[in-house]
């Protein structure tokens, strides 16, 4: 299938932030001996920084039964787990056409009707960026109260619009547009505002919980007084954002990991930020795996199926 030049722009979108995040390595070179990393191993955080992280999984997965069931869908809290840990385990692969139809299938295994599948494919994810930008944006706005006016209001504009955003995808209007936009017209119905207001709460729990569990995982390795809840979970939800928007790998690698290092750059020193944004990866991966192994076939499934 032929990429569209959309996708491309992206992509080079995504080529700029790593070089920015490398240049910036670079610059601030000198940093790794100034602001050393002093290593000591706190279990309790660590396993803290694991059991917030699955936490913050479960109320991604029931946001994304909230959109189901506000369309009237039978999917129960295990089926919703599990079309969860699927679709997240699907992003790793690299064929970007089939995304969407991957997703809708592991939908209609859900309990979800083909009349929706595609939307459920596809809706929750906008719910979830959308979510995400209102709490970076958020974060942001509370960090730079004292800050000047300006960059106060443009944090409050994003906020809104981020909401917005979200609040659009109740509209028939909107849901036709973005059918059009993936290239399969009418697939798209639009959300109910009870389901998308429950969905949007609970996208923006997953990244409090998030937030809190990078900070736990800074402090079961490392010296990280200076990494705050507020930094810690604006940063990751902003990460978050941009991995989604301009990806150049699968899931968001390795731009994600980028901007949380830019992000921590200036709290916690260069040589930090870089090994938590690389083991942040790490967690994610071994949890969104972990997650889905219990539901991935067996070798007995498949003969059965055949």
């Amino acid at each position: 299938m032929r990429e569209s030049p959309t996708r491309w722009l992206r992509a080079l979108a995504g080529l700029v932030v790593l070089v920015v995040a490398g240049r910036s390595a670079q610059q601030h070179a000198g940093d790794f001996a100034l602001r050393p990393i002093h290593w000591h191993l706190e279990p309790l955080a660590l396993l803290a920084s694991l059991g917030l992280t699955l936490v913050s999984f479960l109320c991604l997965a029931l946001s994304w039964r909230s959109v189901a069931l506000g369309w009237r869908q039978a999917v129960s809290v295990v089926s919703a787990i599990r079309a969860w840990a699927l679709t997240n385990l699907a992003r790793y692969r690299p064929s970007h056409g089939a995304a969407v139809l991957r997703m809708a299938a592991i939908a209609e295994q859900a309990g979800v009707s083909e009349t929706f599948a595609v939307t459920a494919a596809v809706v929750p994810r906008l719910i979830t960026l959308a979510s995400a930008s209102a709490v970076a944006s958020g974060l942001y706005v509370l960090n730079r109260m004292d800050a000047s006016l300006p960059s106060v209001l443009i944090g409050c504009l994003t906020v809104a619009g981020s909401l917005a955003a979200a609040v659009l995808l109740s509209s028939s209007d909107v849901a036709w547009r973005i059918s059009v936009a993936i290239r399969r017209p009418n697939a798209i119905r639009p959300l109910e505002p009870d389901a998308l207001g429950v969905s949007t709460l609970l996208d923006i729990g997953g990244f409090l919980a998030q937030g809190a569990a990078l900070r736990f995982l800074a402090i079961g390795m490392m010296d990280a007084s200076s990494l705050t809840w507020w930094v810690a979970t604006g940063s990751v939800a902003a990460a978050y954002v941009v991995g989604r928007l301009v990806p150049v790998l699968t899931s968001g690698f390795p731009v994600r990991e980028a901007v949380l290092f830019l992000l921590l750059q200036g709290t916690v020193g260069t040589g930090a930020a870089l090994v938590l944004s690389l083991v942040w990866r790490g967690v994610l991966t071994l949890i969104e795996i972990g997650a889905a192994l219990p539901f991935l076939p067996t070798r007995s499934d498949t003969r059965d199926a055949t």
